[in-house]
């Protein structure tokens, strides 16, 4: 053969094999080969019914380990000189539902790593303003609608529980609104509502945590990114149900005298 190296990885029992093993077997396989120019996967299956599902894993591991790669490159300052090449050859493989899978394995897997970037943000970086602009340029980029209630909105609104927590910061609060609907949707067609967990940092309880991993706090906005990135995805596939997505953003950090006291006061 014309490759001067190879990577063979085993992927498990045959019996075994399902949906998930070929993103983590390939996002293996991109972390072994690292630095190589040219990659090429291929997937030997026995059941041509399955091309769709098992081309769609193997894109998003490869999608996945580009960001892993890149993070961890850019936090040491080295930078990626260049983005490798890959290709997918499958013997059995149905050519057009692979295609399909492919193509669907893209737009899940940058739409998982768009959530991820936001996760990895630090908490100084990315406050709720900072957040819901992403949000909202996101949402423009994909064709989504999107509201962005400030803190006045939300006072008119008496969302006090919002409020109550945003008063430990000098950030002020926002609620994000981002809404997906088909073209032809269908009168009496359910509506699917997600709703994301977005502090930006949590420092409630500070008293009683430990002080190591204290900067591991900022993930706690992680459930409002997953559900960014969702909505990301959604305006791509574009499913035939509305969905009306909402998160709350705030940054617990007392900063202010009196904070937690007004809190506390506020709560009761």
């Amino acid at each position: 053969m014309a490759a001067q190296r190879l990577l063979i990885l085993g992927a498990g029992k045959k019996d075994k094999f399902g949906t998930v093993e070929p993103s983590e077997t390939r996002g293996r396989g991109s972390s072994n080969a690292e630095g190589e120019a040219d990659q090429k996967s291929h997937v030997s299956s026995e059941g041509r019914e399955r091309s769709a599902e098992w081309a769609q894993s193997i894109v998003e591991g490869m999608i996945w380990q580009i960001l892993t790669r890149t993070s961890t490159r850019l936090t040491r300052n080295r930078g990626m000189k260049s983005s490798p090449r890959r290709s997918l050859a499958g013997k059995s493989l149905h050519v057009a539902m692979a295609d399909r899978g492919l193509e669907r394995g893209r737009l899940i897997g940058e739409s998982q790593n768009f959530a991820r970037e936001l996760g990895n943000e630090p908490a100084n970086l990315l406050t709720p303003r900072l957040l819901a602009s992403r949000a909202e340029a996101m949402a423009r980029e994909a064709g989504l609608s999107v509201d962005i209630l400030d803190e006045k909105k939300i006072a008119e609104l008496k969302m006090g529980a919002l409020l109550s927590v945003a008063q430990g910061s000098v950030e002020p609060p926002r609620l994000i609104v981002v809404t997906y609907t088909p073209e032809k949707l269908k009168p009496g067609t359910p509506v699917l509502g997600l709703v994301g967990k977005a502090i930006t940092f949590d420092t409630g309880g500070i008293s009683i945590k430990p002080a190591n991993d204290m900067e591991k706090m900022k993930y706690d906005m992680c459930g409002g990114a997953a559900m960014l990135g969702a909505m990301r995805a959604i305006a791509r596939l574009k499913p035939s149900c509305k969905v009306i997505c909402r998160r709350a953003v705030q940054r617990e950090h007392a900063r202010r005298p009196g904070a937690e006291a007004r809190r506390r006061s506020d709560w009761r």
